[in-house]
């Protein structure tokens, strides 16, 4: 395994076993508090963000492009993600919960 270099992001690889060094960026802007999710079923990743609206980006590729930013409807504070058969699905402070669906987004 290499050593985690400060000044690069960490890349997990599909099987979760090894860290890799990214090549590429995905930047969502002005967002420090962000999620890094993968859909193991479909191969999709996703950077996903609140402020409190939704700010989604996913690549099909594992990282190495990205489809434009994309802000799918609602809004929530300090949120969570987690991902799964091709839906997004993301609670936080008000408990409220929300699906969405990656078909919707392209």
């Amino acid at each position: 395994m290499r050593p985690i270099r400060a000044d690069v992001p960490p890349r997990l690889s599909a099987t979760g076993c090894a860290i890799e060094v990214w090549s590429a960026t995905c930047r969502l802007p002005s967002r420090h508090l962000f999620d890094l999710v993968f859909d193991v079923r479909l191969g999709t990743f996703a950077v996903v963000a609140d402020s409190p609206t939704f700010h989604v980006r996913v690549s099909s590729d594992a990282g190495v492009t990205f489809a434009s930013e994309v802000n799918p409807p609602g809004s929530e504070f300090f949120s969570d993600w987690a991902i799964g058969n091709g839906t997004i699905f993301v609670s936080g402070f008000s408990g409220a919960f929300g699906l969405i669906h990656l078909a919707a987004l392209s």
